[in-house]
């Protein structure tokens, strides 16, 4: 087997190459530090018949590792794993910044192919000479292949070029690791034979002038940041104005197929099971893929712009002031998809203090799985008002998760011990701002498409086993009475009934509680709960009659179980609580310290009861 590695600097496009070689779709970004451990896979058949296997390796500015990504790829090429040769990715739209990198990775005597990237972005003057790759040849004595990373061009010439290279070029890395210093004068010529033969003008001085003048506004420490709040306000008004007609339609599917297993079962335990439990749950569910499609669609155009390392940057300077630096950005941000792989993006800030900080508030961002939940809560709270309504709420509750959470790390920063503090340069910050690029409609499509369909399998299953449950709980001991005899005779009203002076203080009903007992599986699951536990039958003509039909439920006294306080109590809880249990094995596994994943799920958990019940007191 051939084993072959990507290297390259940060942003160049090698996880891109990566997925284009192995069919993979491993998550990339216009913006540097997405790739934080390698990934492995094997080189698709349509390539080649060889059997090669191919490494993507996190991006590097020198072999001299300052970050744990560095670290990786470091160790990476220096452990005992033979790789064959290496596939050098190079942009070339920034050449002379990233030939000191491919001078010291030279130096490792690994056979070498370059991969050129980012040619689109080249000034044309420029272009056709950066793209000889004979000229490659003649300069770094290396073959070069031209990749076209959106369409996938180029990618069978360059293994069938790795190939050969690696099967004419005898590994002899060892002998070179105790003899560099015979290898240094070619490796140091390099820089000035590119000098020779490009002069020294930037190779994209037209887009450089563009980009000039959007920062100008964007970087702006006012402007920057009044200009994300309105960014983000535009994106959930999207949200709830284009899913609407979607989340229509797949309701009335559900209502449809919920009618007709009704009417091809006779009347009994297993037709309610089906229409009641599985096709009520998951349908209660399906309703808000459209907006978790659209939220993921939209956030990768704003991704693949480059726009959201602008972002990074903005907050560096309020961030600083509360004992992080914009590097935490990166993985906020990732946050607001999933706690999870933002916490494993921490690993790329180098100080101790910072990257546990980090990790503590992630949890406090609006990830996807809340989504649901905001947007039947706010239903709720906007049941008839225009859409703008609840979409600048939804912004709100996102602007303030991140209040929330760093209000989080400043409590959390000065209670580390003075030990752990740092372990590099507290404060540093630097970012490589990208280029402004015209975003790929169809990637965005498919990111979009893959996350929702992540969503759902995710998502599936724990909405199948806690139907089922509360289903058995709510239908025995009394299965042969009535419905709602049965329903207030159940195991389910027992338990409930039992914890209902906890969730009375926050304002709602044991069947209320319940659910939110149940959103502990998923916090998606609470929405598939309140259908199962106000047993809906699915008979409404769409999604705002479902809303209707919650905002009419009324406790024993006679007042409804949604207030405008019961609601706002229950958002506030969602936003706060830590109720997934994969965040809390990341957070043990990123940080080694079960104490400090445990505290921080009963911390959050406490403090999202503690504080939905307070807004709720002062609320009425």
């Amino acid at each position: 087997m051939l084993d072959i590695a990507l290297v390259g600097s940060p942003n160049s496009g090698k996880t891109t190459l990566f997925n284009w070689m192995t069919g993979s779709r491993y998550h990339t970004s216009n913006f540097p530090g997405t790739t934080v451990e390698y990934f492995s896979g094997n080189i698709l058949g349509v390539y080649s018949q060889t059997d090669i296997s191919i490494t993507d390796t996190p991006g590097i500015y020198s072999l001299s590792p300052k970050s744990e990504e560095e670290k990786v790829t470091y160790d990476l090429l220096k452990s005992d794993r033979e790789f064959k040769g290496l596939v050098f990715v190079l942009d070339i739209s920034q050449v002379r910044r990233q030939l000191p990198l491919l001078e010291n990775v030279m130096t490792l005597g690994y056979p070498i192919v370059l991969a050129l990237t980012m040619n689109d972005i080249v000034d044309d003057d420029k272009r056709s000479k950066l793209e000889d790759v004979q000229l490659w040849k003649v300069l770094t004595g290396l073959d070069a292949v031209l990749i076209n990373g959106r369409l996938g061009g180029g990618v069978k010439e360059l293994i069938a070029k790795a190939e050969a290279v690696i099967s004419s070029s005898p590994l002899h890395h060892e002998e070179h690791r105790s003899s560099r210093q015979q290898f240094v004068p070619q490796v140091d010529s390099l820089q000035t034979r590119f000098e020779q033969t490009f002069g020294q003008e930037g190779f994209i001085r037209k887009s450089l002038t563009k980009n000039r003048q959007r920062d100008a506004f964007l970087l702006h420490p006012l402007w920057g940041i009044a200009s994300f709040s309105a960014i983000m306000g535009g994106l959930f008004y999207a949200l709830f104005f284009l899913a609407a007609p979607f989340m229509d339609f797949i309701d009335g599917g559900f209502t449809s197929l919920a009618e007709s297993v009704n009417a091809a079962l006779p009347p009994g335990l297993l037709s309610e099971f089906l229409s009641q439990g599985m096709v009520a749950s998951f349908g209660a569910v399906a309703v808000f893929v459209p907006q978790i499609f659209i939220l993921f669609f939209l956030l990768t155009l704003l991704e693949d712009t480059g726009y959201l390392a602008r972002v990074a940057a903005v907050f560096d300077r309020p961030l600083r002031k509360m004992g992080l630096n914009g590097r935490s950005v990166v993985s906020i941000l990732s946050g607001y998809a999933c706690a999870i792989p933002a916490m494993m993006s921490a690993r790329t800030i180098p100080s101790t203090r910072e990257r546990l900080t980090t990790i503590f508030m992630l949890p406090l961002m609006s990830c996807s799985a809340r989504l649901p939940v905001f947007a039947l809560l706010l239903g709720l709270l906007f049941w008839q008002k225009p859409a703008w309504m609840p979409a600048a709420t939804l912004t709100l509750i996102y602007l303030l998760s991140l209040v929330f959470g760093i209000l989080a790390a400043v409590v959390f920063s000065r209670l580390i011990p003075a030990g752990r503090k740092t372990t590099a340069s507290a404060g540093f910050f630097a970012l490589e701002l990208p280029i402004y690029r015209r975003p790929r409609t169809a990637f965005a499509l498919r990111r979009g498409l893959d996350k929702t369909k992540t969503f759902l399998l995710r998502a599936g299953p724990v909405i199948f086993v806690v139907s089922v449950i509360i289903w058995l709980l709510s239908t025995f001991p009394n299965f042969g009475a009535a419905d709602a005899e049965r329903f207030n005779t159940s195991f389910l009203a027992s338990i409930g009934r039992y914890l209902e002076p906890l969730f009375l203080q926050m304002g709602v009903s044991w069947q209320v509680g319940v659910a939110l007992v149940a959103s502990f599986a998923a916090r998606e699951v609470f929405v598939s709960s309140l259908v199962s536990v106000f047993a809906l039958s699915q008979d409404e003509d769409n999604l705002s009659s479902l809303i209707g039909f919650l905002s009419e439920q009324t406790l024993p006294n006679g007042t409804p179980v949604f207030t405008i306080a019961s609601i706002i109590s229950l958002i506030l809880f969602f936003m706060i609580s830590l109720q997934c249990f994969s965040t809390v094995a990341v957070a043990q596994r990123e940080t080694k310290s079960w104490t400090f994943a445990l505290s921080q799920f009963s911390v959050f958990t406490i403090a999202g009861y503690l504080i939905a019940v307070a807004a709720y007191k002062l609320l009425t």
